[in-house]
């Protein structure tokens, strides 16, 4: 779901956000309604601790709920947070990313798919891809069925 550049990534508390989270009396409590505005909605979601992303990128908590203040931020302030070697790296929006945190990024996107070999027996192709496009094929370890037929072999 987006709202505006914002990708909305939990839907449960997207909803918890806009209707509220059920309370003691076993009433909803809470929630902005849909009548609200899409910044007082992020602001909500934000909040409570919703994943938000821009451009594929992750948003660091608190760009538009000022958690030390508690309340909304007049303007978001928003950061991306990226994770090198186990150690998230925030960097404003605004900034230019660094070369190691595209490359690291980069690293990180690459896809796995397993193809088979179209043959009955035989391991299955390891196929990396990229994001250029480009194919690094190399073969894996596959276990083997051991409830075979003799009458499938050739």
């Amino acid at each position: 779901m987006k709202i505006e550049d914002f990708e909305i990534v939990n839907k449960e508390k997207w909803d918890r956000a806009l209707h509220g989270a059920l309370g003691s009396k076993g009433q909803l409590v809470g929630g902005t309604g849909d009548g609200a505005s899409d910044m007082e909605k992020l602001v909500a979601y934000d909040r409570i601790g919703g994943l938000i992303r821009k451009g594929g990128r992750k948003v660091k908590m608190g760009a538009f709920y000022d958690f030390k203040e508690k309340k909304a931020r007049e303007t978001p302030e928003v950061e991306f947070v990226f994770t090198i070697d186990g150690e998230e790296v925030t960097i404003a929006e605004d900034e230019e990313v660094p070369i190691e945190v595209r490359a690291a990024e980069k690293k990180k996107n690459k896809t796995v798919d397993i193809v088979s070999t179209g043959a009955k027996r035989g391991r299955p192709r390891k196929i990396e891809k990229t994001d250029g496009g480009t194919e690094k094929r190399e073969e894996i370890e596959v276990g083997r069925d051991e409830n075979i037929n003799a009458d499938d072999e050739e």
